[in-house]
């Protein structure tokens, strides 16, 4: 017994050294380290806090691997038919009405893990957009814009405990320019490249000055780098077409030019600063057509945010230049994440409302929300109507949709067929005078055909329409009000929606109960 415990004092003892030993050689190391490097982005607080934060994140993933309910009523594909884009900015400590929170982002990418989401890089999927390159079911794109601090520092350890890779859009004026190694917002490029050694990060092009506002009028008055022409005081004018594609093009490649000579960095891919091509308003005529000819003169791609009206949300192949990415709400579970992933996968022509998550109807205009089931469509009190759209229903052709709808409010209803977004697209609409096929085609109204009398009253009925080829049939409470031809070859696939509309701002609304529809 004596010797037992002796040889365990003795055993301890030789633990107790080799312990002093280690701590003493890694003092050493670190300290030869600072003398070596003390400026080196590796060895400042917030680069060990980040480096020891990853193994909490990850135990807490292995720990919590739990499936959110929703992803797991959807069966996975081969491979993946469209690719979903996720923007964010900053990941915030404290809420400030615009960023995720850092524990909600870790929830957000838990979930994604969970539910079979893995990320690809830029790389991989813009082969995916050309057509070249197949990849897995669930393939997302992480993104984070304008290369701030707080998009790296807390979001590193998370990728790199689920094995996910992102992409940061830097603004070149902020993070390579002379200063930028004293700024508290923007990484420098010290940073950048600790950011690219982790090769969990690539790097791409968010403009070099354009995410400033400019004067656009001779009252001072500001608006954006890209969409707009300055004015230009000295002159007393605006910039001519000319001038205005001249700037954006230096500015633009300036940047491209500028990631590569400070971090070697070669890309075909860009954001467009407030995800603005011209939508947002614009003091120039046919600025979103020159600034898209410009763009697509020095990139491949454009990501931009989609807006209400843009319809769907997720990339599929052929889809040329510009990318929509989904701007992640800061209000959104992980859960929530997932159901606005699974809500803009392509959808089987044989749907049934029933099987819809809240996030399906996307909102175009008014005021739209689902509740039990049911989609409300309700005009805003300064507008005159409302429209929704079923994500995931652009690569259908030929159907018939059936839907069950109360009339509120309002003089008419509306049933869109062939919907690729809020330009383009063909609607049966029922009104009190008459029931007319419109083709929408970029934003232009063509009137197709008209039934008068119009027969639909405030009350229950049921709405139908079919479109097989270029035939479009419009059919109200089982009866067919008309059959037409469709003029436009450009609309022969295409999701579906609904409209309700009124002659007076905010009398409109409509309730859509049950919605089903079958390939014809």
């Amino acid at each position: 017994m004596g010797d037992t415990v002796e040889n365990m004092k003795n055993e301890q003892k030789k633990v107790r050294i080799w312990f002093t030993v280690i701590a003493i050689s890694l003092a050493c190391a670190l300290s030869f380290s600072v003398w070596r490097a003390h400026d080196s982005v590796y060895l400042r607080p917030v680069y060990v806090r980040k480096m020891f934060a990853y193994m909490p994140y990850r135990i807490e993933y292995l720990l919590s691997r739990t499936l959110p309910a929703h992803a797991a009523e959807i069966p996975a594909r081969a491979f993946a038919q469209e690719v979903p884009v996720l923007l964010y900015h900053g990941i915030v400590e404290e809420p400030d009405g615009a960023n995720v929170l850092q524990r909600d982002f870790a929830d957000q990418l838990f979930a994604l893990k969970q539910a079979g989401y893995a990320t690809v890089t830029l790389a991989d999927f813009e082969a995916f957009l050309d057509g070249t390159k197949t990849l897995p079911d669930r393939s997302v794109v992480l993104t984070f814009d304008d290369g701030r601090k707080d998009s790296f520092y807390p979001v590193d350890p998370v990728l790199h405990a689920l094995n996910y890779t992102a992409v940061q859009f830097v603004i070149t004026n902020y993070s390579l320019g002379k200063d930028n190694e004293e700024s508290p917002f923007y990484l420098s490029v010290a940073e950048l490249k600790a950011l690219q050694k982790t090769g969990r990060w690539e790097i791409a092009s968010h403009s070099k000055a354009a995410h400033d506002f400019y004067a656009i009028n001779e009252h001072g008055e500001e608006g954006h780098f890209l969409s707009n022409a300055l004015w230009i005081p000295s002159e007393n004018r605006y910039e001519t077409s000319s001038e205005y594609m001249l700037r954006i093009y230096e500015d633009l490649r300036g940047a491209r030019d500028n990631l590569k000579t400070a971090l070697g960095v070669e890309t075909n891919s860009f954001a467009f600063p407030f995800g603005d091509f011209g939508r947002a308003g614009t003091n120039l005529s046919g600025s979103e057509q020159l600034l898209l000819h410009v763009v697509g003169k020095i990139y491949k791609r454009a990501y931009y945010q989609t807006w209400g009206s843009d319809g769907e949300t997720h990339n599929r192949a052929g889809e040329g230049l510009l990318v929509r990415r989904i701007n992640v709400s800061p209000l959104w579970s992980g859960d929530d994440l997932v159901r606005a992933l699974e809500a803009g996968r392509t959808k089987d022509l044989l749907y049934s409302g029933e099987q819809a998550n809240d996030h399906d109807w996307q909102r175009l205009w008014g005021d739209i929300s689902v509740a039990a089931e049911n989609l409300h469509l309700q005009a805003p009190s300064d507008g005159d109507s409302a429209a929704a759209f079923l994500n995931g229903s652009t690569m259908w052709s030929n159907y018939e949709i059936d839907a069950h709808a109360t009339v509120l409010a309002g003089t008419s209803f509306s049933v869109i067929a062939r919907f690729k977004n809020g330009r383009n697209y063909v609607v049966c609409n029922f009104t009190e005078d008459a029931t007319t096929v419109d083709e929408h085609i970029q934003g232009v109204i063509r009137s197709i055909a008209a039934h008068i009398p119009g027969n639909l009253s405030k009350g229950e009925h049921e709405f139908s329409m079919q479109v097989y080829n270029n035939r479009i049939a419009c059919i109200l409470d089982g009866e067919k009000i008309m059959s037409v031809m469709l003029v436009s070859p450009d609309l022969l696939s295409g999701g579906i929606g609904f409209k309700t509309g009124s002659r007076v701002n905010g009398e409109s609304h409509a309730v859509v109960r049950s919605v089903y529809v079958r390939g014809i």
